[in-house]
Formats: C-alpha cells, structure tokens, sequence
C-alpha cells in the first residue's frame, strides 16, 4: 500500500476499516483451508505469549 501511495493515510479512521478487513480476509483464507479460525489466533496467541516471557 505504501508503495502504491495509499499508505499511511492521514485518514485515522480508515485504519480501523483496514484492519476489519485484513481480519475478514484470515477468516475467509482459515475457512477455504478448512482451519478453526479461532483456534489459529489462540494458538498463535499463546505461542507469542510464551516468547515473550522469554
């Protein structure tokens, strides 16, 4: 986007979109491959959680 002059947007409110979006489009790809979209962001979660105690 940064590249194509689209990004950063002084628009703030847009960024809020933009991220529903990117969330939309996990939850699209999760269920296309047949993965618990839920069950990624935890699992993700507590594996970042652990690194980060490190």
């Amino acid at each position: 986007m940064a590249a194509q002059g689209r990004w950063p947007s002084e628009e703030k409110d847009r960024l809020a979109a933009k991220i529903g979006e990117c969330v939309w489009w996990l939850a699209v790809l999760s269920q296309r491959q047949d993965l618990d979209f839920a069950a990624c962001v935890e699992q993700f979660l507590e594996e970042k959680e652990k690194e980060l105690k490190e």
